[in-house]
C-alpha cells in the first residue's frame, strides 16, 4: 500500500472549502432557525 500525501495547494483549496461550507451551514441554519421561529410565534400569538 502506497501512500500519497496532497500537495500544499490541494491541502489550501481543501481547507478554504471546509470553513466556506461550514459558514454557509452555519447561515443556512440561523436563517431557517429565524424563519421557524417567527412562524411558530406567528401561529400561537407570542410577541407583539
Amino acid at each position: 500500500m502506497k501512500i500519497v500525501w496532497p500537495s500544499r495547494r490541494e491541502t489550501g483549496i481543501s481547507t478554504v472549502m471546509v470553513l466556506a461550507l461550514a459558514f454557509a451551514a452555519a447561515l443556512f441554519f440561523l436563517l431557517a432557525d429565524q424563519v421557524i421561529s417567527r412562524v411558530i410565534a406567528f401561529l400561537l400569538g407570542v410577541g407583539s
